[in-house]
């Protein structure tokens, strides 16, 4: 076989025998600029080869899809719709605490668990094909099943906020199932998408954006899927709710679903900001950022480990032992166990606040 330039019409239809796009015709002429290219079975060749052409017809067909395209734009505009909607149900006033806090948590719940975890998955899909260049129809599946699992577990798992309000028994059995299912779509999408960016030998050039990214996606699995549905299930929680076990779960659910993603973000605004420079693992000062992730990231989970010891002690004491009475709550707070976990977690909160710091540093200096 011969060879041909890679602006040659008949070596584009032979892969790709559909006009091309925009989209298309600007990644085609890039890679047209940088040589020639072989057909298949060809010999020696200089410039790009087949896999950037791949590229080109990869970013056309991406672009075809009219209606992947703007997947995430339009679920994110109404996943906002529904998170200012569901505000509503806080706003008003009722006379029955039952009553009260059964609407009370559609605020709290659906804001967590559903609308803010659809935004959580939009900006991850965003990020991504920033980052990675992963092909939109990847980060649009994983968002479509995110979608799907909002309405099943993050709707339905509101029930385990409703064990013990006064609402009625069947709330145990559809609290306790549908509590911990969101964030898988969100590991998977990470997961699938840093998978098809090794298979298409595609670059990273902010490399601590997606070590947060990465981050995120597991922090937010463990955080609030495993520390979730530890206690949320009704026969463990009759005894955890209201103990430091609640706030082990908060402290690692909440940076891992949301602190992780906006710094992510800042990152990629920032090289943004300094004409998309590159921000390698490799780079003079990149030991700032390797820092703070790890003394951010190993903060975090040392008051996570240092609340759910303390919170397992009060469940233990305070409820099971002692049965729920103001003298347990006292026994438990002043117990040993109770006060060197809280010790620890003072410990580990210092870290978690170094990591900050460094992390400030490096947000401001990075680039330049």
């Amino acid at each position: 076989r011969h060879r041909r330039r890679v602006d040659d019409p008949q070596t584009v239809e032979a892969v790709h025998p559909q006009p091309l796009t925009p989209v298309g015709e600007v990644r085609l002429r890039r890679v047209a600029a940088s040589g020639v290219v072989r057909e298949a079975g060809g010999g020696d060749h200089r410039g790009p080869g087949p896999q950037q052409l791949e590229r080109c017809v990869i970013a056309d067909l991406d672009a075809r899809a009219g209606d992947h395209r703007h997947t995430a734009d339009q679920v994110g505009a109404l996943d906002l719709v529904a998170l200012a909607g569901l505000y509503v149900a806080g706003m008003f006033y009722m006379t029955n605490i039952t009553h009260e806090q059964y609407w009370w948590w559609w605020v709290i719940h659906l804001w967590v668990e559903a609308t803010w975890e659809v935004l959580v998955g939009v900006i991850m899909a965003w990020s991504l094909m920033k980052l990675l260049g992963v092909r939109r129809k990847i980060v649009t599946t994983w968002l479509y099943i995110e979608v799907a699992l909002m309405f099943g577990s993050g709707i339905l798992g509101l029930g385990h906020h409703y064990f013990w309000i006064g609402t009625p028994e069947y709330w145990l059995t559809i609290g306790g199932f549908f509590s911990a299912l969101e964030p898988i779509p969100l590991v998977a999408m990470v997961v699938h998408a840093v998978y098809d960016a090794g298979t298409h030998a595609f670059k990273n050039g902010n490399h601590p954006a997606l070590a947060w990214i990465i981050a995120q996606a597991f922090g937010n699995f463990f955080g609030a899927g495993v520390w979730g549905f530890m206690h949320t299930l009704p026969q463990i929680n009759m005894y955890t709710h209201g103990t430091q076990w609640s706030a082990s779960h908060g402290h690692l659910a909440f940076f891992g679903a949301y602190a992780t993603i906006n710094i992510t973000f800042f990152y990629l605004a920032i090289q943004h900001w300094r004409g998309d420079v590159w921000m390698g693992g490799g780079s003079q000062n990149a030991w700032r950022w390797k820092w703070a992730l790890g003394l951010l990231n190993g903060g975090v989970l040392g008051m996570t480990i240092a609340l759910l010891i303390a919170g397992y002690e009060q469940s233990f004491i305070e409820r099971a032992v002692e049965g729920s009475t103001w003298g347990g709550y006292f026994t438990a707070q002043n117990h040993p166990s109770f006060q060197n976990a809280m010790v620890w977690r003072l410990f580990f909160g210092g870290i978690t606040f170094a990591g900050f710091i460094l992390l400030v540093w490096d947000l401001l200096t990075i680039g330049k």
